[in-house]
This record gives structure tokens, C-alpha cells and sequence, in this order.
């Protein structure tokens, strides 16, 4: 083929029907000329004489759309092709590139030589002339050529980047090369970092040196089109999210550059929002991914110096912006502003943050500007989730000041505020805030008639706090105002007219449902004939009633389903009828779904019958791809509407399907509805068992396939049930549990180590816990080869490792985030588990851990941390049993004594725990030598503790040394301390070890010869019979004991008796 031989009669009726594409300005029908190209498409000819008006035609408009008809077609056809035709092709459209004047046929030509270098890559086809063609432009003097090099290049990254391997070195040293010249042009520039962003994901260790060189090529550039472009540098920021996302540590010396840049951007007021809100999320994603690097490079003061003030001096168009209940998913720079401060609480560690935060606070406190005490409050709601167990410590009294005293306010926004604030307060700072219910329900009270006088904002937000704080008061706390909240729901219901806040009421319900349980019966008619009103009629403007009726139902299915089975039957009907509309609504679907889970955890098999009408709904949207949309690359010309270039592609010899595809979205409601959907396939196969069997291989089949999902909560939901089903399985004792367990074991193991999602990653774990504890030691089919591969990723969690931590090596050692040390605590719940199940085996690999234990129980460390390492060596060393402890004691019991004298009462509860566990599992010679101190030291711990719930702990870890080696114990020293501060009070689980070691120590000669002392036990045993704050199991066992000391005439009557 050459061009000279195209067909001149083709070429003409191309051009024709190309200059009707070209003119057609006014939106006419084109069906005819979209049947004669699909017609032309279809000849042999079609691609020379495309390249034949390309090449020739005086027409830029023809020029250029013949360019993107030829990239549409090659797309999918060029594999098929002769290699002489390919060969002049691909010789044509680089000599027509060189002499093309027009800069915007140009870049459709480079499009089309993109496409062809993909193919011919991909095929490890070399592609000598255009790399050469690249490497001259790019070097040449003249700047309007290198531009057009420059400008290929990164055409050809972003289309064939994975085909680029052997080329990245050359391409990296070409780029520094071209930004290195003086005055280079912008559009070069620009380019050359474009380019460069296509790279960043496949580029490895190897190529560090040439990477870390751009990095501040790319910051200079993006602030120097920043001047002139704001729209494109902002896009360019994205160059620096991927570098922070890659794997290899490519920004770590250029994170404070960076960051410094990002601050730049944020101060600059005569930016558009836009651009200071997409910089704040670049700093956003900075902190989440490289907080180590923000911590050495002590940047979280020069953060809040830049986003302080912006928070402060809040306009009234933030009002309504990025908050809970708000409608709008716009963004301005206060509300990114406090996005950031809620990222650096996530991801920095507490007291770090709080140094640089808490004068801030302090200052802001004792203003009388209504915008600072706004900000205060807001920027104490976001600080909640992430430094939770920092502010219970150390700040609740008055951050719970700040935010009564907000809510008091003259001002709506500064009491809106208050009320985010509270009911933040309410979900992370539980149970602690409970104890300040009479101050804040009053508050709560007098806020809903406030907003519901005068409507707006104030009214979802006073809702919101008000559903929080309920829900987490238990349901003696709630007894007092119970009453009073119900009078106040059923009213509104009664009285509004505003749908917004129906919705809100009944949600109220379900919150209230939760924290009352049964405490509720007294209104349950009520509650129900609400609902019942809610659901009754269906059309658009109820929907969000009926969804949050159906999930108010839910709630009150489980607490009330057992006795009113009717209640049950009924809503699983009314379930089944919404699955029964026409209406596509993913919001009902989802809300049907949970109210499925709830029924079945009454009903169970019971469910069987309705099954094949429900699994299939659930099956239908588990694989359904609604709400994903595809966002595909944008032409220079608009293509939209063009069909016939769809049936141009015709599908030769597999093309990439993907092309030109640049993002996808995801709508919430399908994501919420896929989400909730794997969650109740999982509740219907641990509540109905053999009911679903039939259903189990398929459920498991598709859910498997969604544990990749790019929405990580549908990733944890299909985790979660996958290892239902596994359960399942091994509970009805089937044939495919082996099948599961092989699918899924090494895939959680992986899991553990490459999601970059922590909520994945502890859903993960505590799934992989779940199952351990349900099929044991058959959990591990390949034996110890599948244990070492979960051990191999716990230790990578431990050691801070995986993906979903921040890997930067750092000489020096910081404290961590709360939730990150979470993280740990999800692997840490495994260890008692593992213990148990599998025994002695286990404690290789517990040894090896204790290490990472033991530095956790440093005093640099947070107080969770400490309690955490001190209760998973205890409980993980009770479940190994009898003298398991020896060979740890001498490195161990040293830390625990020392923090047994902890600031903290929960690390000094663990510790006392600890010490009580070790001893009790020490073999004599062990017990011999550590028993003294460690009587001493919980003797000391007994004689200053003033917190009843350690107390209790202490006469605990007394009553198990007692138990376990009693002729270490100077009994008659021992025992009349015990006595003294009997009964337990609080943590009534010591009431078991405390009450066998006086059943068993009244045998002891020390006691037998001392009547006094026997009499002294025996009343307290009596006494503890009648305690109905001691659980009924254990009250049994002290009568039986009892019993068989006078059936042995042992004793021949109790005291008082």
C-alpha cells in the first residue's frame, strides 16, 4: 500500500462526508451520513485514504478529524494489518507530524502515533524511528521543535507507559535534560511533567536518582505556570499525588518542598478556590501517606500557620459546605481547611498534634468573635475521630465546655457548631461522654426546639448530635430522659410538615431503639403504627421516609423480633414487596437488604422458603456495575453524538477496550447498596445455615470476585462475608469448606500486607480472628506453611511494613496515630486466638513477637499502646496455660511492674492483669524466685490505688498466685488483705479466680489452724451467694463448694447460721 495509490474516488467521498461532520453547527440528523461512513469504514481503503487528506488536504478542520477517524480505527485494527502497510503508515505519520504547521492537527497526529506505538510495543515490536524522532527534538535548538518532541513524548508515555520499560531511564535523563534548559517554554515545561506523571506508577527503585531530580523540576514548573494557567497547574498537582502514592519512596527528601508548596497555594486569597482547595487536598494526602516525613520535618506548625486563620475568619458562604447533613458536595478552602486538620488527626500522633494545637485552642477559647469560637468548635469536632483516647486522657472536661457553652450561643452558626461538635463528641469520645448527660441532654432539648422554630442548618445538626449522644448512653442512662424524647419524637412527627425532618425522626427512633433495647417496650405500639404511616404510601418525594423507616424497623426487628414473631413475618413481607417494584431505587434495595439481615437473625431457618426470591436480588446488585461511570479522555474536536465512529471500531483482533477511558466514578447509593448487600448475604448464611446451603457456592463464587473492588467498603463487606461463608461451610460440614478455605486463606494473608485501605486491612484481621475461633486448627490446611504466611503478615503490621502504613525508613522513632496503633490492637486480638487454638505450636512464633511487645511498653510510648502490649502478653500467655510463662518472666515481669505504677489506670489494670496471668502460668522454679517481688509490687499497687475497677484487678492477680502456687503466698499475710477489700465491684470478672482461691485455700493448714481467718472466708463466700452482682455460674460454685465442705464434715455450719 501507498498513499499515491489511495483511492482518489474514496478519498473524495470521505472528504465529503468529513466537511458535513465538520459543518454540521446546528445539531441536524447526520443517521445518513453515519450510514454512508459506516459503509466507507468497511472498504480496504478507508485507512489510506484517511491518511491521504491527512497528508494533503488544505482543510485543518478536514486534517484534524481525519487524524481522530484514523487513531478510532488503528485503535482496533492495526494488528491486523500487512507489515508493509504498517511499515509506510507508520513512516507517513511521523514525516507528516515534522511538517504538520498546524498545532492542532499536530496533536491529533500524535494521538494516532500514540495509539500505533501501544500496539506496536505491546507486541515487542521496536519502534526505532520514532524513539530517535523523540531524542532529536527534544535536543534541538530551535524551541518550537522541542516542543513538539516534548509534547510526543508525553503522548506516548501516557498511551504506552507500560510498554516504555527499557526506555524509562533514557526518557527520565531526556526530560531533566529538557527542563533543564534555559528559558524553555512553558507549554515544553508543562509537557515534560505530563510525561513524566505517566511514568510515576511503574517506575521502580532503579530508577530513584533520575526521579528524585525532577521532583523540584516539577514543583518550579507547576509554580511557574501557576502565574499564567492556573486551571493546568492546578491539574499538574496531581503529578505529586501520584509520587506520594508510589510504593517507592521516590518524595521523601522533597516532602517539606512540597508541602511549603501546597501552603503557597492555600494563603494565596487571589487564587480561585478551586485551585487553594485542590492544594489543600494534595496536603491532605501528603499527611496521610508521609506522616513520618511531616513529624521529622516538624511541618505541623507551619501547617496550622496557614490554615488557622482560614478557619477562624470563616464567611457566611462556608456555611453550608462540607459537613454532616449538608447538601451541597461543594468545596471551598475552610472546609478543606478542616479536612486537614481531621487527616492530621488521623494519621499523626496525638500529642505531637496536640503541641502545636492546644495553644491555638487555648487562645481561640477566650475570644468573643463569633467566627473563632465557630472554627474552635469545628475544628475540635474534626480532631475527635482520630485523637479520641488523647482527649478522654487529657481534655474532655473542657472541650465538653467549649461545645455546652457553643451551643448556648446568640449565634445559629456558632450553636450549628456546638452541635457538630457534641455529636462527635458523642460517636468517638464514648463511653467516657456519657458521663455528662445532664449537661448536655438539656442542651440537646433546648437546641431541637431552637432549630425546629426557625428551621435552616441548626435543625440537622441538632438531630445529628442528638441521635449520636443517645445512642451511645446505655439504657439505664437513659432511663431519666426516655420519656421526654419519645413525647418530643412522636409529636414532631405529628406536627411537622417538613420531610427532611421526618427523616430525621424516625432515624432518631433507631438511635434511641439501639440505646434503649427493651426499655422501649412500654412504646412499642407506638413506635410501630409511626412507621407503619411512614410506609404506607410510596412516591419520589417519601423515598427517604421509607428507606429510613425500613431502617428504623430494622433495629427494632432485633430487639423485639423474638417475642413478636408477627413483627418478623411482617417486615420480612414488606421487604419482599419493595425487591417486587419496577423502580430502580438502590437506596430501598438497600434498606430492604438490612431489614433482610435483621429477620434473619430471628427467624433463621424459618427463612427458607423466602430465600429464593431474596439471594438472587442480593446476587443481582452484588455483580451489577450501576453508578460506575466511565469518564473518557476529552478530543480536541467534540466527537459526542458521532455514532459511526463506533461502528468504525470493529473489534479486529482484540484492541484495548479501555481506550480513551481517563477515570471512573462512583455514585454513593449503589456503593452503599452493593456494600450492604454482600454484608446481608454473609448475615443470611450465619443465621439461616442449612437453609442457604444451596445458595453458599454461588454467594461465595461472586462475592470472591468483589473482594478487588476499587470502594473499599465494599472490599471489607465481601472480606467479611467470604469468611462467613467459610464458616459456614465448616459448620454444616460440607465438602466445600476445603474449596473456601484454599480461595481465601492466602488471599486475606495478602491482603494484610498490600491494601493501602486500614479499614480493609482490620477487617481483614478480625475476620481471619472470627475464623481461627470458629474452625480452629482446621483453619490452617497446609498446616504450619499456612501459619508462617499469617505470621509473616502480622509481623509486617507490627513492623510497620505494609502498604496501608507509612514504610518511609526513619532512623529516629515516633509515637503513632491512633488509628494506626488500632491497626496494631486488630493483630494483637489474634494472638489469644492463635494461642488457644493451636497450642504449644504457637509459641515459637510468640516469642518472636514479645520483642515488639516489650518496646511497645516503653514510657515514649502512648498510653494505648503500653496497655495494649500489656494485655495481649497476658491474655495470649492465660490461653498457653500452665507453665508457659517461665522462659518470659525474667524480660517481662520487670515491665509489667513498672507499669503498674502508670499514670494511666487502664495501662496500670493491664499490667496488674499481666503480672497475676504470668505468675499463675510460671512452673515452680519460676514461681520461686518471682513470686516475692511480685507480691510486693501489687501490694504496693494495693495500698495507693484509688480506681475500684483496678483494685479489683489487683485481688485478681492476688487470688491466681494463690491458686497457682499457694506454698510461694504467705497465706495468713495474704488473705486477710483480700478479705478486706472483698467484694469485686466493678470488673466482676476477678470474681471467678478470687472466689476458687478462697474455695481452695480453706484447706490450707494456715487457715485450718486459724479459725478466726477460716470463719473470716466463709462468711465471704456466704455473702457472696446472696450478691446478685456476682454472676449466677459463679454463685453456684460457691454453694456447691460449700455444700461438699459440710457433706465432708469438713465445716458443720456457716456464719450467722
Amino acid at each position: 500500500m501507498t498513499l499515491e495509490e489511495a483511492n482518489q474516488e474514496l478519498v473524495a467521498v470521505l472528504k465529503e462526508l468529513v466537511l458535513t461532520l465538520t459543518n454540521n453547527t446546528d445539531g441536524s440528523d447526520m443517521t445518513e451520513v453515519t450510514r454512508k461512513f459506516g459503509e466507507v469504514a468497511n472498504q480496504s481503503g478507508f485507512i489510506s485514504a484517511l491518511m491521504f487528506l491527512i497528508c494533503n488536504d488544505p482543510s485543518i478542520q478536514v486534517r484534524q478529524l481525519s487524524s481522530l477517524l484514523l487513531r478510532r480505527k488503528l485503535n482496533k485494527a492495526w494488528k491486523s494489518l500487512p507489515d508493509d502497510a504498517k511499515n509506510i503508515l507508520r513512516q507517513a505519520l511521523l514525516n507528516q507530524l515534522t511538517n504538520e504547521s498546524e498545532k492542532i492537527v499536530g496533536r491529533a497526529l500524535m494521538q494516532v502515533i500514540g495509539v500505533v506505538a501501544k500496539a506496536e510495543f505491546s507486541m515487542m515490536h521496536p519502534w526505532d524511528e520514532m524513539m530517535n524522532l523523540m531524542g532529536t527534538t527534544c535536543k534541538d535548538a530551535n524551541q518550537e521543535v522541542v516542543q513538539v518532541g516534548v509534547e510526543l513524548l508525553s503522548v506516548v508515555c501516557e498511551t504506552a507507559y507500560e510498554h516504555l520499560a527499557p526506555q524509562y531511564i533514557p526518557i527520565l535523563a531526556l526530560l531533566n535534560d529538557v527542563l533543564n534548559v534555559p528559558g524553555v517554554s512553558i507549554d515544553t515545561s508543562a509537557h515534560a511533567v505530563q510525561a513524566f506523571k505517566a511514568l510515576v506508577p511503574t517506575l521502580g527503585s532503579d530508577h530513584m536518582d533520575l526521579v528524585r531530580q525532577m521532583v523540584p523540576k516539577c514543583v518550579a514548573v507547576t509554580r511557574m505556570i501557576l502565574k499564567v494557567d492556573e486551571s493546568r497547574a492546578t491539574d499538574m498537582l496531581e503529578t505529586f499525588e501520584c509520587l506520594v502514592e508510589t510504593e517507592v519512596a521516590f518524595i521523601s527528601p522533597h516532602v517539606k518542598d512540597i508541602v511549603i508548596f501546597a501552603l503557597e497555594i492555600t494563603a494565596t486569597e487571589d487564587l480561585e478556590d478551586d485551585t487553594r482547595v485542590r492544594s489543600l487536598s494534595l496536603l491532605q494526602y501528603v499527611i496521610s501517606c508521609k506522616k513520618k516525613a511531616i513529624l521529622k520535618h516538624n511541618l505541623i506548625e507551619q501547617i496550622l500557620k496557614v490554615i488557622w486563620p482560614i478557619i477562624l475568619e470563616s464567611s457566611d458562604e462556608d456555611d453550608d459546605v462540607g459537613f454532616i447533613g449538608d447538601e451541597s458536595d461543594n468545596q471551598t478552602p475552610f472546609s478543606s481547611c478542616l479536612q486537614v486538620v481531621d487527616e492530621m488527626a488521623l494519621h499523626l500522633p496525638p500529642d505531637k498534634l496536640f503541641q502545636n494545637m492546644l495553644p491555638l485552642i487555648q487562645q481561640c477559647a477566650e475570644s468573643e468573635k463569633d467566627s473563632h469560637r465557630r472554627g474552635l468548635l469545628l475544628t475540635l469536632a474534626c480532631l475527635t475521630e482520630g485523637t479520641s483516647e488523647y482527649i478522654k486522657e487529657n481534655h474532655m472536661r473542657p472541650f465538653v465546655t467549649l461545645a455546652c457553652k457553643g451551643a448556648q450561643s446568640e449565634n445559629e452558626r456558632t450553636r450549628n457548631a456546638a452541635m457538630f461538635a457534641i455529636g462527635q463528641f458523642a460517636e468517638f469520645l464514648e463511653p467516657e461522654i456519657c458521663t455528662y448527660a445532664s449537661e448536655v441532654m438539656p442542651i440537646l432539648f433546648t437546641a431541637l426546639q431552637n432549630a425546629t422554630s426557625c428551621k435552616g442548618m441548626g435543625i440537622s445538626r441538632a438531630y445529628y448530635a442528638l441521635e449520636n449522644f443517645v445512642e451511645n448512653l446505655d439504657n439505664t442512662e437513659l432511663v431519666p430522659y426516655l420519656n421526654q424524647l419519645m413525647n418530643y419524637l412522636t409529636t414532631r412527627m405529628h406536627t411537622t410538615d417538613d420531610t427532611k425532618e421526618k427523616v430525621m425522626v424516625v432515624s432518631a427512633l433507631g438511635a434511641l431503639g439501639n440505646a434503649a433495647k427493651d426499655k422501649l417496650g412500654p412504646y412499642m405500639s407506638e413506635i410501630l403504627n409511626l412507621l407503619q404511616s411512614c410506609l404506607q404510601t410510596f412516591n419520589d418525594e417519601l423515598d427517604a421516609i421509607h428507606t429510613q423507616a425500613l431502617d428504623t424497623l430494622g433495629v427494632f426487628v432485633r430487639i423485639f423480633g423474638k417475642e413478636n414473631s408477627q413483627l418478623a413475618t411482617d417486615s420480612l413481607n414488606l421487604g419482599i414487596s419493595i425487591l417486587d417494584r419496577e423502580e430502580d431505587d438502590p437506596e430501598m434495595r438497600r434498606a430492604a437488604f438490612g431489614l433482610f439481615s435483621a429477620v434473619s437473625s430471628i427467624l433463621e431457618d424459618r427463612m427458607e422458603e423466602f430465600l429464593p426470591k431474596i439471594v438472587p436480588a442480593m446476587i443481582k446488585t452484588v455483580n451489577s456495575s450501576d453508578g460506575v461511570k466511565l469518564h473518557f479522555a476529552q478530543d480536541e474536536i467534540d466527537t459526542h453524538g458521532f455514532s459511526f465512529l463506533d461502528d468504525v471500531e470493529d473489534d479486529v483482533d482484540g484492541g484495548d477496550a479501555d481506550d480513551g477511558i481517563e477515570a471512573f466514578t462512583v455514585e454513593n447509593m449503589y456503593m452503599e447498596e452493593k456494600t450492604d448487600a454482600c454484608q446481608a448475604l454473609g448475615d443470611l448464611a450465619k443465621h439461616t445455615k442449612h437453609a442457604f446451603l444451596q445458595y453458599l457456592q454461588t454467594s461465595f463464587d461472586e462475592l470472591r470476585k468483589q473482594i478487588d473492588f476499587p470502594y473499599a467498603e465494599v472490599r471489607k463487606a465481601a472480606i467479611a462475608s467470604c469468611g462467613q461463608f467459610v464458616m459456614t461451610a465448616y459448620q454444616l460440614a460440607g465438602e466445600m469448606f476445603p474449596s473456601f478455605l484454599e480461595q481465601v486463606y492466602s488471599l486475606f494473608c495478602k491482603i494484610l500486607i498490600e491494601d493501602v485501605e486500614r479499614i480493609v486491612v482490620m477487617s481483614t484481621l478480625y475476620t481471619l480472628k472470627e475464623m481461627i475461633q470458629t474452625c480452629g486448627i482446621d483453619s490452617f490446611a497446609n498446616k504450619d506453611h499456612d501459619l508462617q504466611l499469617l505470621m509473616e503478615a502480622i509481623l509486617k503490621i507490627l513492623n510497620q511494613q505494609s502498604a496501608c502504613q507509612d514504610g518511609d525508613d526513619e532512623d529516629e522513632e515516633h509515637q503513632q496515630a491512633e488509628y494506626d496503633e488500632m491497626l496494631i490492637e486488630y493483630c494483637g486480638e489474634l494472638f489469644p486466638v492463635l494461642a488457644e487454638k493451636i497450642g504449644p505450636s504457637f509459641l515459637a512464633y510468640f516469642k518472636v513477637c514479645t520483642p515488639i511487645f516489650l518496646a511497645k511498653m516503653k514510657s515514649t510510648s502512648s498510653s494505648t499502646e503500653r496497655s495494649f502490649a500489656a494485655g495481649t502478653l497476658a491474655e495470649t500467655m492465660d490461653k498457653f496455660g500452665n507453665e508457659a510463662s517461665s522462659e518470659f518472666i525474667p524480660e517481662v515481669l520487670p515491665k509489667l511492674i513498672e507499669l503498674s505504677s502508670d499514670k494511666q489506670a487502664e495501662v496500670r489494670n493491664n499490667a496488674i492483669f499481666a503480672i497475676g496471668i504470668f505468675m499463675q502460668r510460671s512452673d515452680v522454679k519460676s514461681a520461686e524466685i518471682s513470686y516475692a517481688t511480685a507480691l510486693a509490687s501489687l501490694s504496693n499497687s494495693l495500698n495507693k490505688e484509688t480506681k475500684r475497677f483496678v483494685i479489683d484487678n489487683i485481688l485478681g492477680a492476688v487470688a491466681r498466685m494463690v491458686l497457682a502456687h499457694i506454698h510461694f503466698v504467705p497465706v495468713k499475710q495474704v488473705i486477710p488483705v483480700l478479705l478486706r477489700h472483698l467484694p469485686i465491684q466493678e470488673d466482676h470478672d476477678e470474681d471467678m479466680p478470687v472466689y476458687a482461691c478462697l474455695t481452695g485455700v480453706l484447706r490450707h493448714n494456715d487457715v485450718v489452724s486459724d479459725e478466726s481467718l477460716r470463719n473470716g472466708i466463709l462468711q465471704t463466700m456466704t455473702q457472696a451467694c446472696n450478691n446478685n452482682d456476682i454472676s449466677a455460674d459463679v454463685r453456684q460454685n460457691i454453694e456447691l463448694a460449700l455444700k461438699k465442705y459440710m457433706d465432708d464434715g469438713y465445716i458443720t455450719s456457716l456464719p450467722g447460721q
